[in-house]
């Protein structure tokens, strides 16, 4: 889901870092209407396991990497124009498809 956050620990989580992920994540979802999903990088320990299990909380889903990957970037495509055409119909051509210089 995109704009969509992940809440995570570290790579080697204990209870302090699931537990924080899973608590940031439900802040976020209810008091800024921002989509959060509280995730874990590793394995659960068992003191984590039994606190998790002692309140009834499930265990935030295992992620195996968050490294960026090509598919999570916004690449704008554009397509290339002549370039005798004039000024005027180029910015109305970028007007017609959003397209924003970086000034």
């Amino acid at each position: 889901m995109k704009n969509t956050i992940y809440i995570t620990g570290h790579r080697n989580p204990d209870s302090d870092s699931i537990c924080a992920a899973i608590a940031y994540a439900e802040f976020k979802n209810k008091t800024q209407k921002i989509p959060a999903i509280p995730i874990r990088l590793g394995e659960i320990n068992r003191e984590t396991a039994f606190v998790l299990n002692y309140f009834g909380v499930e265990p935030p889903q295992l992620v195996q990497t968050v490294k960026t990957q090509v598919a999570d970037l916004d690449i704008d495509t554009v397509a290339p124009i002549a370039p005798d055409i004039s000024l005027k119909m180029a910015w109305s051509i970028m007007k017609k498809n959003n397209i924003k210089t970086s000034l």
